[in-house]
Formats: C-alpha cells, structure tokens, sequence
C-alpha cells in the first residue's frame, strides 16, 4: 500500500510539475520542463543516499522511510500554503526538490 501511493504521488508530481511552474511560479514554459527535470534527479541521488543511510544505521530501514514521510509532509503543507506567485522561483524549485528527496528516498 505505502509503494502504490508513493508511486501515486511521484507520478503526480512528474505530471504536475511543469504546470505548476509555468502557471504558479511564473516560469516560461521552456524553463518549467527543465526545471522540471530536478525532481528525478534529485529522487535518484536521494535513492542512493537513503540507502546508504539506511545501511550505515544497521539496517534499520523503517528510520530512514519514516523520517523522510514526515519531512514529505511539512515539505507538501509548505508547497500548499506558501503563495508561489509572490515567493523569488528558488523558493518553490527548491520545496520540489525536496519533495522529491524525501518522497523517493523510501524507494
């Protein structure tokens, strides 16, 4: 259950990503679709970095997994409430990247 709306999630981020950039952000649609990009890259690097943390705690995975689910959840309340608009572009891309880090790192 948790991979299957884990994956619901990343999905739509992927999907909604792009939009979210050009329309709330303000991003010209060029710059939204690469930005876009971040989101995997920094989902793949956090991969590889949770499991190395992971491993370097004994193998106590539920640590990392928990962990990285409760920052997910204040990095989406923050992304939910903060006005994009009115924020400099670093701010949401930055909370993207984020998300993408601590929502792919249980993978």
């Amino acid at each position: 259950l948790m991979n299957a709306g884990l994956t619901l999630v990343r999905e739509t981020f992927n999907l909604w990503n792009p939009t979210y950039l050009a329309e709330a952000v303000r991003l010209d649609a060029g710059t939204a679709g690469m930005t876009s990009l971040l989101f995997p890259l920094a989902g793949a690097g956090a991969a590889l970095g949770a499991g190395w943390l992971a491993d370097r705690a004994g193998g106590r995975y539920g640590r990392v997994v928990v962990a990285s689910l409760v920052l997910l959840v204040g990095v989406l309340v923050a992304l939910a409430v903060l006005p994009a608009a009115d924020l400099p572009a670093a701010v949401p891309v930055a909370l993207i990247v984020l998300a993408a880090v601590f929502l792919l790192a249980p993978y």
